[in-house]
């Protein structure tokens, strides 16, 4: 909705042919491909860690957040599109990770993301793939992020939202391309969710969301053990997240690269 390491990218090695890979490298190659007992954590990619959090969790740390980035305190309507929004992307919460509130993708502030699977486009043109989405520490960072996002890049959503008007804040987030799927579906669906929100108070219930620490598996320098991580990823229907294939695609492009280097050598 614990880790998560970037498939090798291949595309990379076929802009620049001339390159060799170095004995660290080919070691790494070969320890990928006799299991995946070690590898070297990309910088800035941190576990996959499951922030699975209640409508009512979601809604206080989005309310804040708009508050602190806008300077207003939101409507009752703003914030159920908001939160409607944040369920729509994350299968109500169940299949939400690293405190990311809308399937935002690349870099936190902190510079952290986590690689995982997604689906692109609808239709004949869907496509599944990997990509980097952001991680933040804690749900407060999170929802700040997502509503600092949508004030820089996306201002006609922001102005839907403002005003209540689910049409107008999917189609803002559509045009400037906050998603690729069939918009339709998409406000169909935020729109039966902040319709739902609005009639139905929504507690907020349990301890607070815990603040993640990254800074063990960042500074440690040392060895990861794949198998280790991905096995603790926890996949859920409204996921998009397999660890064993992403396990599979990242053996299979360090077989690529490797035979490739081999081959230049």
């Amino acid at each position: 909705m614990v880790a998560a390491i970037l498939p090798v990218n291949t595309s990379e090695l076929r802009e620049a042919p001339e390159a060799k890979a170095s004995a660290a490298a080919e070691q790494q190659f070969k320890l990928a491909l006799e299991g995946a007992k070690t590898a070297a954590p990309a910088p800035g990619l941190v576990p996959v860690v499951r922030t699975q959090l209640s409508a009512g969790q979601a809604q206080e740390a989005l309310r804040a957040a708009w508050e602190k980035v806008t300077g207003e305190a939101p409507s009752d309507k703003t914030l159920a599109l908001i939160t409607a929004q944040w369920a729509h992307e994350t299968g109500n919460g169940a299949s939400m990770y690293n405190y990311n509130f809308a399937g935002i993708k690349g870099a936190g502030p902190s510079g952290l993301s986590v690689a995982q699977h997604t689906r692109e486009g609808y239709g004949a043109s869907e496509r599944r793939i990997v990509d980097n989405f952001r991680a933040y520490s804690s749900a407060e960072e999170g929802a700040t992020d997502y509503v600092s996002l949508l004030k820089r890049r996306f201002p006609d959503a922001v102005e839907g939202a403002r005003q209540g008007d689910p049409n107008a804040f999917v189609h803002g987030l559509k045009a400037r391309g906050y998603f690729t799927g069939q918009e339709s579906a998409y406000l169909n669906n935020v729109a039966s969710i902040a319709s739902r929100y609005l009639g139905e108070p929504l507690d907020v219930h349990g301890a607070p969301p815990p603040v993640l620490d990254y800074q063990g598996v960042q500074s440690s320098g040392g060895p990861l053990d794949l198998q280790g991580l991905y096995a603790q990823m926890v996949p859920s229907p409204d996921s998009f997240v397999d660890a064993l294939t992403i396990t599979d695609q990242i053996n299979r492009a360090a077989l690529r690269a490797f035979s490739g280097q081999k081959e230049e050598s």
